[in-house]
Parts: C-alpha cells; structure tokens; sequence
C-alpha cells in the first residue's frame, strides 16, 4: 500500500502562505535546471542523456527507477543529481517521497561541499530545511500522524487581508487574538502571516514589523512553553535567522520550487475539510484558503489525480474483488450487495491495516478516532471478519487502557456527547466479538458510573441525568446545565448493549428508569411542546422542557436543539426497554409520536409555526424508520402501514415480494465507487470518514436499525467469502426466510 500519506512530511503544509507571487532572490540563483509545466518536468537548460532520460521515467511516473537511476548518472553534478531527486519527491503521484527527499539533501551537501559559492545549490538545499524543519513541529493536540498536525486558523487569512489593504495595526491586533492558544498554535499563525509579506514589493516595513512581532513571539514561547514548544521555537528561530541573513534563504518554499507543489497538500488538505466539516457559512476563510491553494495546484498538476478529486471530479476506483461471471438472471440486489460490500470492507481494512498505529489510534484523536467505528463495524458484525474486529479491539484498547479516560467517561468535564461517546462507541465489540468478557465489564464499569454519579431523582421521582456537562469523577453542579438531553443517549449505549447482552439487573433498571423519564416527557403537552413529540432536554428537578429558551431550542448550543434525527439515541433505548422487559407503558411516548407521523403522512403545510404541532409533523412525516425500529424491536405489526408508506426494504420484509425492494444498495454504490482517497488518503478527521455502509444492515441481518443501539437482527453470517450475498426477510422469534446468492 502506499505509505506517503503515513510520512510526517506532510505536515510541510504550513508553508501554504506560499501563495505569494514570489520571494525575490538574485537572478543568478533563481532559475534551475528544471520546472513544472502542468505536471509535466522539463529542463531549462541542456541536460546530458542520463539526466534526460531520468526526466522521462518521473513523467512516466516511474520514481523508484528515476531514484536508482540519479544514483548512477555520470554526466551530471552533484546539485543536477539534487534538482532530480526534489523532482521525484515533488511529484504529486509519488506516494513515498522520503527517500527522494533525503537523496536530495545529499546530493546538495556534497554541491555545497564542493563549492560554498553555489547560491542555488544552497537556495534548494534552504527548501528542503523549511520543509523538514516545519514539517518536525506537532501542535500538542495532534497525534504524530500525517495530516493531524495543523488547523487552521481563522484569524491568518484576515489579518493578511487587512494588511494587504493597509491596515497593518488591525491586521496586527486580528492576529493578536491567537495569544492566548496553544504557543505552538500563536508560532506558527505569526510565522505564517510574516511569511506572506517576506521579500513583496511594498511591504518592506510591514514585514519588519510582523518579523518583529513573530521575534517576540518566539522569546515569550522560548520562555514560557513546554519541552515541545521550546524546540518548536528553536527550529523557527533558526530558519528565521537564516532567512534574515542569507540571500539564498526564505521563510517559505517559493512557488518556483520543485517542491512547492507537495508543500502545498496538506494546507490544501486542511482548509477543504475544514471548510466541509462546517460549511463556508461558518468557515468563509476556510473556503477562501481552499480555492486559493487549489487554484495553484491546478495550473502546476491539472492532471493529478488527487487535484481532479479536490476540484470536484470523479476518479473511479477498484475493490479488491475477484471478478466473476454474473450468470443471466442473477438478482441486482445480489450484484449491487457483493460490489458495495467489498468496497466497504476494502476501505475499513486499509484503515485497520494501513493507518493504524501500534497503540490502536488511527490518527484524528481519540475520540474522532471511535467515532469512525458507527461506520466500520456495520460489515464485521454482519460477517465476523476478524481482522476488522482485532483493528477495533486494538482502538478500544487504545482508548480504555492509556488513561484517556476514567470509569467510561472523559476525565475531564465536557458537555455529554464528547464525554460519552469512546465508552459507547467501542462498546459495539460487546455484540461483534459475543462472549469476549472485556468490553462486557467495561460496560458494566460505564454502568456503575452513570448510576452511582451521573443519575439523579427529579422531583417527581422519576430518574434522569442529572447534567449534560460531566466526566467519569463529576458532574457539573450549574444549573443552566441541569439537563438531560437527547444526546444523553449516547452516553446511554453501554448500559443498553449490556442489558442487551446478558439482562444485567443494573443496566435493565437503568435503562427503564431512563426509559420511563423520557417516555413520559413525551405524553407531556407542556412549556410549549405538544404531546406526542420527544423534548430536546429535560430539566433536572422540575423536568422543565424549554430550558432558557424553547423545547425545540432550550439554549444548550446548536448540537442540542430538538431534530428529528437525534431521536434515535433516545427512541432506540426505549424500544430495547420494552423488548426486555414486555412492559406496555413504557412505549406510550413511542406510540404517540408515531401517531403524529401517520397522521402528517403526505400531507405538506407551508410555514408552521416554529414548535408547534404542525410543525414537527411537517419534520417527521417521512422519518419511517422510527416505524422500522419500533418493528424490529418489537416485533408488533401496528405501524405496518407507515413502513409500507416508506418503501424499499421496509416494505420487501413485510410482502416478500422482490419488486418492492427497489434498489436497495445503488445509492450507496454510486457514492462509493469513486474518489477512494477521500475515504481513506485525504481523510483529515476520522469523525467525518463518509463510508456508505448503511444499507447493508437491513437485507443482510434483517434488521434495519443503527449500529449504534443494540442489535435488533435476526441473524449475523460467518466464515462467509467475498462472494456472499444474503437478503433476510419475515423473521421471528420461531423462524427466518433468507435468500442466499453466492456467485460460485
């Protein structure tokens, strides 16, 4: 598999201020033999048949052979052999450039060796230490992964904008407000800003000044950070001094560098997932980054691969797949089930293959990093493939066993789906590896916590969570948190998986005690919600449902407004209640918004009110899953209808009948054949890994419910090849109908 993307070198990405038209150095040690033209290398200057034919094995993207072929050139200097192997490491199609790298870095010492005059050789060997050395600093949150090093700030580009209007003291005081980050955060957005002004035309003060300021930005680091922050500062410092000193020196590697084009991937990398993750709405400046990078990466590679995916094309990709004869009459849903399924199980497996590290993470922090399991563990617990089961045990070990959190819950306090979510996402193993007793007793451990710590008795003696704001030793005593929220669900899903599991006595109480709370607030037509509808938070003590706000919006940040697809972390614990205990009043709530979904079915009402009756019905009349559930769960009949009214599988498992399937799995194939190194490569947060798994859960396991509850399947398959396609039909507790298709 390639590896460039698991190098730390990417983190070279801070000199994306390069966008600059051009450092300016002396004529004579601005041009070298050799440039980018839209992808393609080609020599300024005459070249002997040895460097000629080492340029047409990196245009024919064969770098190993240019590698081992600079090594033997006879008819070349030691600074040409340099420029050649910056071009095999600069490429964009290269996947491994450190070795190219570090043959360039020899090659220029032995020029510079042989003749301390030679300004150019010095001025590349300059580019390869601005790479390296920034390249060497982590910012203290980051993992030591590619790609994690860096977020953007979104003061730089203001700042860089008013300065270039003239406006050096706000720029200055813009970028000021970065004091108070983390120092390695502050270094660096200094250094970035100066860099942009370094050697422009125009703005020689304003350059002196923000050199000035970066100074003393390095002194106060130097003098106050930690270990790490003062070797940051040292590195930055020595670069500076040679770029104030030394005509060959920059603070950047310029735009005419071989390099230039590789410098600028993970700036690049940064600012579009930081300007998707949110939206340019939010994040205008991630945006303007974006299409200030990418605009560049055009012109130089307008071929590349990865720039066609970053611009908006479709690159087609692959599975590890053996091809077969699809015999006429094969069903597509088997066709369509064996392709999606491979492309999944391909991308979770490089993942766990590839990317991981030795101590289990995967490279987005911890608690990104078990986000990615709602979606990795959808094929493995349908089909037991061990080595994805072993990756994920090796990331909840990660997690439990390294003091990233105590007694299942963040150590320090945060608001409950941050501090919840690495106990209830690894929890998943509880059901993919049956019977193993480790993540069973951490379940039990996250158990003891929320009953013991985190419950409390509202006034009328019903139990809830007593804060949204808590961590395995505490929970935040302001009242203006006192809440218990639709995303207290999630902290609920090791209690559920292990009442799942074995009717734990604790956990079946818990999760009915908790059940019952939110049923009722549900039946409930109070501080402006109607009855039928589940709140978005429940007061503790008074059970309050508007907050400081309103019951859709209760003034607990945008993550905790009322939307209907947050419900499933309520609605699914819920449903688990009843089906353990066969207790009828807990699904009184259930009933009643299931009620307002069929009364609103196909109905459509222009501007309802906000909160009003109207208005959730408007939301929820096509959300018929929450009918999907409720039968999986149950196994009772009386929303049929609503299950029929949303089609596809739902209604298959009702009639039989394969013309009402539709096409289960295309739309999900259509997202995943193309641009894999968005699903893999690219990828920057490992909360945002956009695999398309979810259509696999219904027609293989016969229960289409989110890996995030318990299971409700009726059946998982083993010891199972490539090859197997299933589509499960009526099932209960006495019998299953399935359809098998194996591709032999």
């Amino acid at each position: 598999m390639p590896r460039f993307f698991r190098d730390r070198q990417q983190f070279a990405g801070f000199v994306w201020m390069l966008l600059l038209p051009g450092v300016l150095v002396s004529a004579e040690m601005s041009t070298g033999s050799l440039k980018w033209v839209k992808g393609k290398l080609e020599p300024t200057s005459r070249l002997g048949a040895g460097a000629r034919a080492v340029v047409q094995q990196v245009n024919r993207h064969q770098f190993s052979e240019a590698l081992e072929a600079i090594g033997t050139l006879a008819d070349a200097s030691p600074r040409l052999r340099g420029e050649l192997a910056l071009a095999v490491g600069g490429h964009l199609s290269n996947d491994n450039p450190q070795p190219a790298l570090k043959v360039a870095r020899t090659e220029l010492d032995r020029a510079i060796q042989a003749n301390g005059d030679d300004l150019l050789a010095r001025r590349l060997r300059n580019h390869l230490e601005v790479f390296g050395g920034l390249d060497s600093i982590v910012l203290p949150w980051a993992p030591n992964l590619a790609g994690h090093s860096w977020v953007p700030a979104p003061q730089l580009l203001p700042a860089r904008d008013m300065i270039r209007g003239g406006e050096l003291d706000q720029g200055r005081n813009r970028i000021g407000q970065l004091k108070g980050v983390a120092p390695r955060t502050y270094l660096l957005s200094y250094w970035q800003l100066a860099a942009f002004f370094e050697g422009q035309s125009g703005f020689g003060k304003a350059f002196d000044t923000l050199a000035a300021d970066l100074q003393a930005a390095l002194d106060d680091v130097s003098q106050r950070g930690d270990a790490d922050d003062k070797r940051a500062a040292g590195v930055l410092s020595g670069l500076l001094g040679q770029a104030r000193k030394h005509p060959w020196a920059t603070m950047t590697v310029p735009p005419d560098s071989l390099l230039h084009p590789r410098a600028m991937l993970e700036p690049m990398r940064a600012y579009y997932w930081w300007w998707k993750q949110m939206g340019a709405a939010q994040r205008p400046m991630s945006k303007q980054g974006f299409d200030e990078i990418i605009a560049g990466q055009k012109r130089r590679f307008p071929d590349s691969p990865i720039v066609k995916i970053y611009t908006g094309r479709r690159v087609a990709w692959d599975p590890d797949l053996p091809k077969v004869l699809v015999a006429k009459g094969t069903p597509s849903w088997a066709v369509h089930q064996r392709e999606l399924r491979a492309r999944v199980d391909h991308v979770v497996r490089w993942w766990f293959e590839v990317r991981q590290e030795p101590d289990g993470q995967l490279g987005g922090g911890w608690e990104d990093d078990v986000e990615s399991l709602r979606r990795f563990s959808q094929s493995a617990l349908l089909t037991g493939d061990p080595a994805v089961i072993a990756g994920i045990h090796r990331l909840a070990d990660g997690v439990w066993n390294r003091g990233v959190m105590v007694n299942g819950f963040d150590r320090e306090l945060k608001d409950v789906e941050h501090s919840s979510e690495m106990a209830a996402d690894t929890s998943v193993l509880v059901a993919l590896d049956y019977g193993h007793p480790v993540p069973v007793e951490r379940c039990m451990r996250t158990c003891k916590t929320i009953d013991e710590l985190h419950f409390g008795t509202n006034t009328s003696g019903r139990r809830q969570f007593r804060s949204m704001v808590l961590s395995g030793t505490e929970v935040s005593p302001a009242d203006n948190q006192a809440y218990d929220v639709l995303y207290s669900g999630r902290a609920m899903r090791p209690v559920a998986m292990l009442a799942w599991y074995n009717r734990h006595p604790r956990a079946v109480k818990l999760l009915v005690d908790w059940a019952r709370t939110w049923s009722e607030a549900a039946l409930r037509a109070a501080d402006g919600k109607p009855a039928g509808v589940f709140p978005a938070a429940i007061h503790f003590g008074d059970e309050r449902l508007n907050g400081t706000g309103s019951w859709w919006n209760p003034g607990l940040g945008d993550l905790y407004r009322w939307n209907p697809q947050d419900l499933d972390m309520v609605w699914g614990k819920i449903l688990l209640a009843y089906r353990l205990t066969g207790d009828e009043s807990l699904l009184r709530g259930v009933h009643a918004q299931l009620e307002i979904v069929r009364k609103y079915v196909g109905k459509t009402i222009e501007n309802p009110a906000a909160g009003s009756l109207d208005w959730v019905g408007m939301q929820l009349k096509s959300h018929f899953w929450l009918a999907r559930w409720y039968r999986a769960y149950t196994g009772r009949d009386d929303y049929d209808d609503l299950i029929r009214a949303g089609g596809g599988y739902g209604r298959y498992q009702l009639t039989g009948k394969l013309s009402e399937l539709g096409s289960v799995h295309t739309g999900e194939l259509a997202a995943m054949r193309f641009n894999l190194p968005m699903l893999t490569t690219e990828v920057r947060g490992t909360d945002r890994i956009n695999l398309f798994p979810f259509s696999l859960m219904g027609p293989m396991g016969g229960g289409a419910v989110a890996i995030t509850q318990a299971p409700a399947v009726g059946v998982t398959w083993r010891q199972v090849s490539a090859d197997f396609a299933a589509l499960v039909g009526h099932h209960d507790s006495r019998s299953l109908v399935a359809l098998v298709h194996t591709f032999a």
